[in-house]
Parts: structure tokens; sequence; C-alpha cells
């Protein structure tokens, strides 16, 4: 039992930040870095935002706690905006306001999941879903899905599928747009994992915190959107990546009006509720998002427009999201991948380890190509490139 000063076994072998071990060696770098590692935009918020003493007139509330499942104000937006772009949902009762988008794929697994389930995660995968099922108490099973530019078809998927079942299985994760591949799942797709979650009792976790983010043609519709899926999806949205905030750490869960509330009772326990300020705050942005959304996503082709322009090695284009991730094992010419790394950072430039995502991916970068201004975006490729290409 763990006794002081001991730690539950949940959380002996989770790890920080992913990016802890290189810590000391970007911070020497300081201003000289080009900061290429994490999802984030370099851009502001391109929409208006109520402050100061505006703010306080128009919130006389703002200090107060709101509701935990969110104030009811943001609530009918989000309602709004979810019937107009995703999926249709019967009332504000299919919602719950939570601490960003992590923080709702958390309440989501604690009301799924019983300690010793298992969960079945495609592949590359964001790195702190693999921790948020640990800190349930549940174990996943991999299965690479997103870094194969051939694409799976629906009965090589359903068979993959059913070799990671076992009697533990409760639940399926999937991300689309992927982070940190870039890739959408086709309508088929989804539509296979849906049919084999139907067949196996199985719930699924739909983590789409880059809607709306796709660069070429149209993006594969939500996945609580097509037939059999509603009643067994809790769907996660994030004001981090379109909406441009990440900072105010605020996103959302979708689902089945019981499955909503089981995840309020999580959440309850953990922050008892969302801030108030930012829920106030974020109401505009989700009024006026077609007015400003076209401007954003244009920005971030653009962006990646000029990431493949100038990127040292011949990759695929993310169709979405934020990152490229590809394999430089042809690139070690006989140095250790984490040697690489580190000579990347020292060179100025700093990229996510690939073995972060997945277990198959010990050679893989994810690199963030709306982080930085394009100069600068340019010049972090420039010495990936000295890097890889010339061993220095």
């Amino acid at each position: 039992m763990p006794r002081f000063p001991h730690f539950s076994n949940r959380v002996q072998d989770l790890g920080g930040s992913i990016f802890e071990r290189y810590e000391k060696s970007m911070r020497a770098q300081g201003d000289n870095l080009v900061r290429m590692h994490i999802g984030d935009t370099y851009r502001q918020p391109d929409y208006p935002l109520a402050f100061e003493e505006q703010f306080r007139q128009s919130h006389p509330n703002f200090n107060c706690y709101p509701n935990t499942f969110g104030t009811t104000a943001l609530r009918r937006l989000l309602h709004e905006k979810v019937n107009e772009d995703n999926f249709e949902l019967k009332g504000i009762e299919n919602i719950m306001v939570s601490s960003g988008g992590t923080h709702a794929l958390s309440a989501a697994m604690m009301a799924i999941l019983n300690p010793g389930d298992e969960v079945i995660i495609p592949t590359p995968a964001w790195p702190l879903y693999f921790g948020i099922v640990k800190l349930a108490g549940g174990t996943y099973r991999e299965l690479p899905l997103f870094a194969d530019e051939s694409e799976m078809n629906t009965a090589e998927l359903s068979a993959a599928l059913e070799s990671c079942l076992t009697e533990r299985t409760v639940a399926i994760y999937v991300n689309s747009p992927n982070n940190p591949s870039g890739r959408q799942l086709t309508e088929a797709q989804l539509q296979t994992i849906i049919h084999f979650a139907e067949r196996r009792n199985l719930w699924i976790i739909a983590d789409e915190a880059y809607d709306g983010l796709v660069y070429d043609g149209e993006a594969s519709p939500s996945l609580a959107s097509l037939p059999g899926a509603f009643e067994r999806t809790l769907t996660v949205f994030t004001f981090s990546k379109l909406f441009m905030f990440a900072g105010i750490r605020l996103g959302y869960l979708t689902g089945p009006a019981e499955a909503v509330r089981k995840a309020n009772a999580a959440l309850v326990h953990q922050i008892y509720s969302a801030q108030m300020p930012g829920q106030l705050l974020l109401e505009e942005a989700v009024k006026t998002r077609r007015e400003w959304k076209p401007r954003v996503i244009d920005a971030f082709r653009h962006a990646r427009d000029h990431f493949m322009l100038h990127c040292p090695v011949d990759i695929a284009a993310p169709a979405g999201g934020y990152f490229a991730f590809f394999d430089i094992k042809d690139y070690l010419n006989g140095r250790d991948y984490w040697d690489v790394i580190e000579a990347c950072i020292d060179g100025g430039v700093s990229p996510a380890a690939g073995i972060n995502f997945g277990s198959d991916f010990g050679t893989w970068l994810r690199l963030c190509f709306t982080g930085e201004p394009h100069e600068r975006l340019q010049l972090g490729l420039e010495r990936l490139g000295r890097v890889l290409l010339n061993g220095a």
C-alpha cells in the first residue's frame, strides 16, 4: 500500500511531458530554437474578444461557479454548432464542457473503464491517450493504422480489429484527422469500426480535436453521424486547434445523455467545473466561426504547403491537422536515433520523437508546421536538413 512517501501503482510508470528528456537542451537553445515539437500556433485568435471593463459589465457573474456541465449559453451555442457541423444532438443534455480535450478524454475513460479493461488504440496516436487509459486503471492494444500510405480496405481493417479483441476489450479510440500523421479515415473505414463495435458491444471514443482542419477536399464525416454510432460514441472536441486557443484550456464532450452524465460525475470529482471566464469569452467565437474559420484553414493550408515546399525529405503531404509524421531510418547513417534527436536540438530545431506515438515508430519524427511563422518554419527545416542529409 502506497504510504508516504510512495505513490499509487498506476502512476509509477507514467512519465511527465514527452519532451522532458530534452528540456535542458531545449532551454539552452533559448530563442534560437525553432519550436516544431509541440502542436500549437503562433497566430493569435482571429475573432473578437471581450475583456476588461466591457467584459465585467457584460458578465457580472464571471467570477462565480458555472454549472458543472458548462454554462447554458455556451452549451446552447455548441449544440447548434455540432448540429450544423458534425451530427445531430437532441439537446444540451448531450454536451459537457471540460477543461480542454485532454480532460474530456480522461472523464470519458473514467466513465466507461474498470481496472484491467482494455482499449484498442490505432497508432500512431497522441501520446497522452496511452497515459489517460493507464490512469483509469486500464490497458491498451496498439493497432498500426495511420502510418502506412497504402490504405487498409474494410476487410483488412475488420480483420485487424478482430485480432486486437480480447475478453477485456471495452472500447476503441478513434482520432481522425490523426495526430501525428495528418491522415483521416474514410467513411468506409469509420463504418467498419462502427460495425465492429456493434458486433462486440464496445464503446467508441471519437477524438475530433482537429475537427474542420482538412486541407484537400472534403473532410470525412464525424464518426457519430454515421448509422449505429451515436448511442455508443463519446465524441471529444477542443478549442485548442481550429479556435487557436490552447491556453484557455477548454473543450467539450458529446454523446448519449446518460454517458455524458457519468462523465460529468468524474469531472465533478476531478475539477468540479470548467472555468467560467473562458466559457463566457468563447461564446462570440462559436457564434462567428463561419466568418473566421475559412481564414484560419487557409492560413494553416499555406503553412502546410510551405512546409512541404521546404521539407528536406520526401514525404506525403498531411491531409489535415497540425503535423507531418515520417520515418528517418534511411537518414540515420549508422547513428543512434536518439543521438539524431539530440543533434537536431543542438542544431536549433526540436522535433517530437516518434516512439512516443506508438511502439512501431521508433525511427519516426513528428513536426508541427503551424507553430512558427513561415520564415522560422523554413529555418527549422533547413536545420533539420543539415542533420538528416549532411550528418551535421
